[in-house]
Parts: C-alpha cells; structure tokens; sequence
C-alpha cells in the first residue's frame, strides 16, 4: 500500500512537472516565433532597402559633390589667376572628376558589402532561432521520455504492489 502511494505521489510530481515544463515550452516557443518575426520584418526592410537611399550614403554624396563643385571652382579661379592653358583646366577638372566617380564606385562598393552583410546577419539569426528550436523540441522529447520512464516505473511498481498482495493472500490460505 505504501508503495502504491509513493508511486501515486511520484506520478502526480512527474504529471505536475511535465505540465510545468509544457507551459515553459509554450512560452519559449512564443517569444521565439515573436523574435523570428520581428527578425523577418527587419531584414525585410533592411534588404529591400537602397543602401544609396539611406541617410548615410546621401549625406556622403552630398558631401563629395561639394567637394568636386569647389574643386571644380578652385581650379577655375587658379586657371584664370595664373593664366592656364584652356587644355590645362580642362585636364585638371578631368582629373578632378575621375576622383568624383571613384569615389562614387567606392561608394556603390559599400553599398554591395552593406547589402551582403545584412544577408550574412539574418543567416546567423536564422541559424541561433534554427539551434534554440531544436534545444526546445529536444526538451519536449525529454520530457515526454521522463514522463514515460514515470509510467513504466509506475506499472513495475503496480505489478510488485499485485505480486506481492498475491503472495500475502496464498500465505494466509495456506496457514
């Protein structure tokens, strides 16, 4: 009897314990998908996102094309000032715009490795929600393996329980 009690006891503990760990999984199963989602959503954006359209490359732009217009306008006034050939201006303003176009392949080079390292991050956060996943579904596996070694234990504990009142009752017929 007693330890058809104590057998009891642990399955009530081990049913109590598996809803527990179920309601946890739920829960982490939720801030999961809710942190997968807002992952999705980002990368979204991020992706379909013009780097050159991003506050950072139209401030840059603007700035290098400052840069040329007063480059542009310095060798003007040098030209004149110093009386250059019209073959020398315009060769010092070529110059001047190749430095402007190559900064603005430089420029639509970040923007690929901007692109590519967006990419390469969702691909990471891809794969740490792929491993958290997998850790979750490896816990429910555990504890549905506990919950049935709780089971089997209890039908061992059950069978002794009946052997045993079995083996009491041919004792006493047989005294």
């Amino acid at each position: 009897m007693i330890g058809a009690i104590t057998a009891g006891v642990g399955l009530a503990s081990s049913v109590y314990g598996g809803i527990k760990s179920a309601k946890a999984n739920k829960e982490a199963e939720k801030q999961l998908a809710e942190y997968e989602r807002k992952q999705d959503a980002f990368y979204d954006k991020r992706l379909n996102q013009d780097f050159m359209e991003s506050n950072a490359a139209k401030g840059l732009v603007e700035q290098m094309r400052k840069r040329y217009q007063d480059q542009a306008k310095t060798i003007e006034s040098k030209g004149e000032a110093t009386g250059a050939t019209a073959e020398a201006t315009i060769a010092a303003k070529g110059k001047a715009n190749e430095q402007y176009n190559d900064s603005m392949n430089n420029l639509a080079q970040k923007s690929t490795y901007y692109q590519l390292n967006t990419e390469q991050n969702y691909q990471n956060s891809l794969a740490d929600m792929y491993s958290k996943r997998m850790a979750l579904n490896r816990n429910k596996a555990q504890n549905a393996s506990n919950l049935a070694g709780v089971g089997a234990q209890l039908i061992g504990t059950g069978a002794d329980v009946a052997a045993m009142g079995k083996g009491a009752k041919i004792e006493n017929t047989g005294g």
